[in-house]
């Protein structure tokens, strides 16, 4: 009996101190309910203001009643007169100095349009590594046209890897296949008639596994994105639940405080 009459007492000081946790997390969620419920309102309440207050000064333009300026027509009578002095300069020419003036337009159009195309930039960054390339594997002048308009294709975060890459897969590929022997022994199943041929398999090669390389990572990326995506979604309905919770536990407390004994004790 003395046992039992001593677990009553422990027994009710475990309940008392569970209801006190819990009664504690209650004044929590209660307060940190209505700072939100106050940041909501206010949010709300500043938008209301601010949708009054452009509902009542908006209004359309006056009307702008048009004067004459001259500045366009002057700028414009400029052009025309300096067209004027290169055309009576240009007749005055003789045909050899016509057509080397028709040249060099010509040359200044293709190198403006460089410009404007990027070609300009990516001569200027791999121009002299393809012609070094060219030089070494003995490809043809058009050749380097090719590279020029393939390295354009590609995105601009990928043309350093592309033809970095080609280049040391080429150089390492021909080293490798123009032995005599590994030559021999991989001729005949690849078609190649001369050694020159292996730089034209390599090619294809590399093209090959670069674009499988680039659709392994843009399946990563995607997979990547799904994930982030997922998470975030989630994160967001947490968030909503954790509201949930909140004014639930708001409600509670509001009900709590509204019962006749606590008005009572008030």
């Amino acid at each position: 009996m003395e046992n039992s009459e001593n677990m009553v007492p422990d027994i009710e000081k475990k309940t008392s101190l569970l209801a006190t946790k819990i009664s504690g997390l209650n004044n929590f969620l209660f307060w940190f309910g209505k700072k939100i419920y106050s940041f909501l309102l206010g949010i709300v309440f500043i938008v209301f203001v601010g949708a009054g207050v452009y509902a009542v000064f908006v209004g359309g333009d006056a009307i702008s009643i048009p004067s004459f300026d001259d500045d366009p027509y002057e700028n414009l009578k400029e052009v025309r007169l300096e067209e004027m002095e290169k055309k009576k300069a240009y007749d005055k020419l003789s045909e050899e100095e016509k057509e080397k003036l028709v040249a060099k337009a010509e040359q200044e159009e293709i190198d403006a349009e460089k410009v404007s195309s990027g070609r300009k930039d990516l001569e200027d960054k791999y121009g002299e590594d393809i012609e070094d390339f060219i030089k070494k594997h003995n490809y043809n002048e058009k050749f380097y046209e090719f590279l020029i308009e393939k390295i354009g294709n590609k995105p601009e975060d990928r043309r350093d890897d592309w033809f970095y890459g080609f280049i040391k897969y080429m150089d390492d590929g021909y080293e490798y296949f123009s032995k005599d022997d590994v030559y021999e022994m991989f001729r005949e199943e690849n078609g190649w008639t001369e050694k020159w041929d292996v730089n034209n398999w390599l090619g294809a090669k590399y093209d090959e596994e670069y674009g499988g390389e680039v659709r392994a990572s843009e399946q990563s990326e995607a997979s990547a994105e799904a994930t982030r995506m997922l998470s975030l979604q989630v994160m967001g309905a947490s968030f909503g639940v954790f509201l949930i919770v909140v004014l639930i536990a708001i409600f509670i407390q509001i009900e709590a405080n509204t019962r006749p004994e606590n008005r009572d004790r008030t």
